[in-house]
């Protein structure tokens, strides 16, 4: 995100507004252990849920296999990646990877 702020500000102030969104989303709609997520909670796991399909589009991945390890990505990659996806997409893949992967046990 730092170097999409830099290279392209217009699509960062849009990611964060899309993420803001999804965290309300997940605090008005998702518990845990029978409650609410508190704000921070829920930004953490919009976070992560888009990271996870953030790094599965970056690998070109168009079946259900396990993404690239962080490391192996270039942040530049990432970068052009989040220019091009809205994060709700990200999270929407994300959000499949991970219930198909808890499915699956």
């Amino acid at each position: 995100m730092a170097i999409l702020k830099h290279r392209n500000p217009a699509r960062y102030a849009e990611r964060l507004e899309e993420f803001a969104y999804l965290t309300n989303v997940l605090m008005a709609g998702h518990s845990v252990g029978g409650r609410r997520l508190r704000s921070v909670e829920a930004a953490q796991v919009a976070i992560n849920v888009c990271s996870a399909g953030l790094e599965y589009l970056g690998e070109g991945a168009s079946g259900p296999v396990a993404p690239a390890p962080a490391a192996d990505r270039s942040p530049i990659d990432a970068a052009t990646l989040l220019t091009e996806e809205p994060a709700d997409k990200l999270f929407r893949v994300g959000w499949r990877l991970a219930h198909g992967a808890a499915s699956r046990r």
